[in-house]
């Protein structure tokens, strides 16, 4: 399986860090709507998941997992499991939160999960 983790350029944006940590197949992409659309489009390979770490200032010490994602009018869910990123997250001691349904649609976390401690 070949998967590929994107991040924000800029060694102070936690994205960043997060990817530079954990993810050795990884690129950076430019942290403005025309910027990340020019880098998007010069993205090759055929991917069997791409994982997008983006950021959310109200989000402290932790990462939160959504399964959709809203781009105008339309909502873009996926079914794929999870565990490959929980499991990376997990080993090197990153707190996460996942979202298991339409974040559109729910209010909180549908699942917590603190991997350091179990």
């Amino acid at each position: 399986m070949k998967i590929l983790f994107t991040a924000f350029k800029g060694v102070h944006n936690t994205s960043f860090q997060l990817v530079d940590q954990t993810a050795a197949n990884h690129i950076l992409l430019t942290n403005s709507f025309q910027g990340l659309e020019k880098d998007i489009s010069f993205v090759g390979g055929d991917y069997s998941i791409v994982y997008m770490f983006g950021v959310d200032k109200e989000l402290i010490d932790k990462v939160r997992i959504e399964k959709c994602a809203k781009y105008n009018a339309e909502t873009v869910c996926t079914d794929f499991d999870i565990h490959y990123l929980e499991t990376m997250l997990g080993n090197v001691g990153v707190s996460f939160s996942a979202r298991k349904t339409d974040l559109f649609r729910q209010v909180g976390f549908s699942t917590k999960s603190t991997l350091a401690g179990g």
